[in-house]
Protein backbone atom coordinates (compact mmCIF):
# COMPACT_ATOMS: atom_id res chain seq x y z
CA UNK A 1 0.00 0.00 0.00
CA UNK A 2 1.23 3.42 -0.30
CA UNK A 3 0.88 4.81 2.63
CA UNK A 4 3.37 2.40 4.29
CA UNK A 5 0.92 0.51 5.90
CA UNK A 6 1.69 -3.24 5.84
CA UNK A 7 -2.18 -5.34 5.22
CA UNK A 8 -0.16 -8.36 6.60
CA UNK A 9 -0.15 -6.66 9.83
CA UNK A 10 -4.14 -5.37 9.35
CA UNK A 11 -5.51 -8.18 9.84
CA UNK A 12 -7.00 -10.15 12.88
CA UNK A 13 -9.75 -12.84 13.68
CA UNK A 14 -11.50 -13.51 16.63
CA UNK A 15 -12.91 -17.28 15.96
CA UNK A 16 -16.50 -17.94 17.29
CA UNK A 17 -16.90 -21.92 15.97
CA UNK A 18 -20.44 -21.85 18.20
CA UNK A 19 -21.96 -18.50 17.43
CA UNK A 20 -24.46 -17.73 15.52
CA UNK A 21 -24.93 -14.56 12.97
CA UNK A 22 -25.90 -11.19 14.55
CA UNK A 23 -24.40 -9.13 17.09
CA UNK A 24 -24.51 -10.48 19.99
CA UNK A 25 -21.73 -9.56 23.20
CA UNK A 26 -18.85 -12.44 21.97
CA UNK A 27 -19.24 -9.93 18.41
CA UNK A 28 -18.89 -6.65 20.08
CA UNK A 29 -16.26 -7.89 22.71
CA UNK A 30 -14.16 -8.68 19.78
CA UNK A 31 -15.22 -5.64 17.43
CA UNK A 32 -14.81 -3.11 20.05
CA UNK A 33 -11.09 -3.32 20.78
CA UNK A 34 -10.25 -4.02 17.33
CA UNK A 35 -12.18 0.03 15.89
CA UNK A 36 -10.73 1.29 18.70
CA UNK A 37 -7.41 0.64 17.61
CA UNK A 38 -7.50 1.10 14.35
CA UNK A 39 -9.60 4.24 14.50
CA UNK A 40 -7.33 5.46 17.70
CA UNK A 41 -10.37 5.72 20.03
CA UNK A 42 -10.06 5.38 23.51
CA UNK A 43 -12.56 2.70 25.32
CA UNK A 44 -11.19 3.03 28.96
CA UNK A 45 -14.83 4.54 29.51
CA UNK A 46 -16.63 1.07 27.92
CA UNK A 47 -14.33 -1.63 29.49
CA UNK A 48 -14.47 -2.86 33.02
CA UNK A 49 -11.39 -3.17 34.93
CA UNK A 50 -10.79 -7.13 34.41
CA UNK A 51 -11.41 -5.95 30.34
CA UNK A 52 -14.73 -6.92 29.71
CA UNK A 53 -17.09 -4.66 28.16
CA UNK A 54 -19.19 -1.98 29.99
CA UNK A 55 -22.70 -2.36 28.35
CA UNK A 56 -24.60 -0.61 31.31
CA UNK A 57 -26.75 2.27 30.65
CA UNK A 58 -26.86 0.67 26.75
CA UNK A 59 -30.22 0.97 25.43
CA UNK A 60 -31.45 -2.35 23.55
CA UNK A 61 -33.70 -0.67 20.77
CA UNK A 62 -37.23 -2.81 19.34
CA UNK A 63 -36.62 -4.12 16.16
CA UNK A 64 -39.69 -2.14 15.15
CA UNK A 65 -37.46 1.48 15.98
CA UNK A 66 -34.55 0.66 13.73
CA UNK A 67 -36.42 -0.01 10.55
CA UNK A 68 -36.46 3.48 8.04
CA UNK A 69 -39.82 2.67 6.71
CA UNK A 70 -43.11 1.39 8.86
CA UNK A 71 -44.88 -1.92 7.94
CA UNK A 72 -48.79 -1.13 7.40
CA UNK A 73 -51.18 -3.86 5.65
CA UNK A 74 -48.14 -5.54 4.44
CA UNK A 75 -46.85 -2.52 2.78
CA UNK A 76 -43.99 0.06 3.27
CA UNK A 77 -44.09 3.24 4.05
CA UNK A 78 -41.36 5.79 4.46
CA UNK A 79 -41.00 7.55 7.80
CA UNK A 80 -40.92 11.27 7.89
CA UNK A 81 -38.87 12.61 10.22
Amino acid sequence: MGNGTNPDTMVENAHLPYDQHGYDYNKRAAVYPFLAKHLGLDLSSAMHPDGTLNEEGIVIEKLEALYTTKRENNKSTQINW
